[in-house]
């Protein structure tokens, strides 16, 4: 019926569910469908987020259409509102809990979902927070798409960060960064007040220097920022980015480095006032470098 893998048998049977169990067993028919790995979009709908059901509806059908053109294969769960709505009035008091114990947690334990795209604003809502819960439980992955997106794929900001190479492109120079991560969160820097985007936060980062590859410039500059010594070939690199500011034009790597525990940060004050360790949804409650938050997105925000 559709790109989503919908067919005229599955809407005909939605259209004749009673109950969130009815609807549930023509999820699982959809999702046997999907090719592999898939994905689905959370978030306020009925409460919170921009406020109204008809405005978190259609954020959602925004978030749904940009995934898939990205090539993901998502579950879309839009189709399934009217007969929530529909249900939710033939029933009396318990519904909201009736829909997440019979309709989505079975959805969640069928292993059929691989990871979670949360929207912006997601935290307003009960049953957004409710399905974060189960997929820690669960082992699903949760990603985040970034705070303020309000469904544009380029919303005009000053800062715009692209996977290739775009007209006009001038870089001034090279920046190296990394994500160093410990127990599913990673290292954010809050620059001194006095330092350019001085009091946000950032990842270590920094210049390539004459004569250095990125791999050898990430550790140095990780060394000079935390104390932390690693050795070049310790690095993964994740991303390779092209970067505008309203003022100059650079190229951006972004690397990864794991650790089994957090490792002991001997900060440079110079740079620095103080450090921690966030995870995704925390770091984008965070005042962040200008482009950070796209960082976050391009290297956390894939299966």
């Amino acid at each position: 019926m559709d790109r989503f893998h919908w067919t005229k048998e599955d809407l005909a049977l939605l259209a004749r569910t009673e109950t969130c169990a009815d609807m549930f067993t023509v999820a699982k028919r959809v999702l046997n469908r999907l090719p592999k790995p898939v994905v689905q979009v959370c978030g306020p709908i009925s409460t919170g987020g921009a406020g109204s059901l008809k405005k978190n509806l259609a954020l959602m059908d925004r978030a749904v259409e940009l995934l898939h053109t990205h090539g993901r294969h998502v579950f879309s769960q839009l189709p399934f509102e009217e007969p929530m709505q529909r249900i939710k009035y033939a029933h009396q008091g318990s519904y909201a809990m009736t829909l997440l114990d019979d309709f989505y947690k079975p959805l969640f334990e069928s292993g059929l979902v691989d990871a979670l795209y949360f929207l912006p604003a997601w935290q307003s809502s009960f049953g957004a927070r409710w399905e974060y819960e189960q997929a820690k439980r669960l082992g699903i992955k949760t990603l985040f798409f970034p705070k303020g997106w309000d469904g544009e794929v380029d919303s005009g900001a000053a800062v715009t960060v692209h996977h290739n190479i775009f007209p006009a492109f001038r870089p001034k120079f090279e920046i190296v960064s990394v994500f160093v991560e410990a127990d599913g969160k990673f290292l954010l820097l809050h620059r001194q007040d006095h330092k350019p985007q001085g009091g946000t936060w950032g990842m270590p980062a920094g210049k390539i220097e004459k004569g250095e590859t990125p791999h050898e410039a990430i550790s140095r500059e990780l060394r000079e920022e935390t104390g932390i010594s690693a050795a070049p070939a310790d690095f993964t690199h994740r991303e390779f980015l092209f970067v505008r500011y309203p003022e100059y034009d650079f190229m951006y790597h972004i690397f990864t480095l794991p650790f089994a525990v957090r490792p002991a940060v001997d900060l440079n004050l110079n740079e620095h006032t103080r450090f921690d360790f966030f995870d995704v949804a925390a770091a984008q409650e965070l005042p962040l470098i200008p482009g950070e938050d796209a960082c976050i997105a391009r290297t956390y925000l894939a299966p």
